[in-house]
């Protein structure tokens, strides 16, 4: 059992960087569930930014971001295992690949047994996420968004 007054806070790198390695090349979900399985004497909890719209959610990216991010992203996913092995490329390449990217995420936050609480991009503004997540850890809301540094 591992005991201490500090809350360690594993940012979306845990789940996303590693999901992204394997899908790109090819690997599977249970190295991540095993990761859970080393953090669970620490009671981990997860708080889960879903995407339950991939395609929506690159549609808004690509407005937002414009036409020649996109289409960089799209190229990088063409030279990945996973657009070779399924033989996909460009635009649809890309989509497909966060459909999977998505549907492994909800297999593995599903699997991974951890308290969840899940946050959907559709609800609401991030005020009104962050007081959500505030409550879920017992925290005091704060008006403001943490500066990044």
């Amino acid at each position: 059992m591992i005991s201490s007054r500090t809350v360690n806070i594993v940012e979306s790198a845990w789940l996303e960087g590693l999901l992204f390695l394997m899908l790109h090349r090819g690997l599977f979900k249970e190295f991540i569930l095993m990761t859970v399985e080393a953090m669970r004497d620490a009671d981990p909890i997860l708080i889960y930014l879903s995407q339950p719209d991939p395609d929506g959610g690159m549609r808004r990216l690509f407005d937002r971001r414009g036409l020649w991010w996109g289409l960089s992203l799209a190229g990088h996913n063409d030279s990945s295992v996973f657009a070779r092995n399924r033989r996909v490329s460009v635009v649809d390449g890309l989509l497909k690949y966060w459909r999977e990217h998505s549907a492994l995420c909800e297999a593995i936050v599903n699997e991974s047994g951890m308290p969840t609480l899940t946050v959907d991009p559709r609800d609401g503004e991030w005020r009104e996420r962050r007081a959500a997540i505030a409550r879920f850890l017992n925290l005091a809301a704060s008006a403001e968004p943490p500066t990044l540094y």
